[in-house]
């Protein structure tokens, strides 16, 4: 440190631990767990993997671009309330004389 009490080196950069595989197997064994609950799931519900002739996925796709644009339009909905009461704040604000210092 320097006397006004700055730093003047940079600070140093931890090592790398490990080679980087490390997380990778981490997200394999996540896709390993989430790919046999599926199974498991399909099995105890009798629905195959494979969606015949996409009935399944026609139907969830439908519904879930419903869900995508109510979220949207909710979220642009409360957006632009609160940006609107911002501004309203920032209005009123401006409106306050402020005090003279001398």
């Amino acid at each position: 440190m320097t006397a006004a009490g700055t730093r003047t080196e940079l600070p140093v950069e931890p090592a790398e631990r490990g080679s980087g595989w490390g997380w990778k197997l981490r997200v394999l064994a996540l896709v390993l767990v989430f790919a046999l609950i599926t199974l498991t799931r399909s099995h105890l519900v009798d629905i195959p993997i494979k969606d015949p002739h996409g009935k399944l996925f026609t139907h969830k796709i439908l519904s879930t671009a419903e869900m995508l644009l109510v979220f949207v339009a909710v979220l642009s909905i409360g957006d632009a309330a609160y940006d609107d009461g911002k501004q309203n704040q920032s209005d009123e604000e401006s409106e306050v004389p402020k005090p003279i210092s001398g």
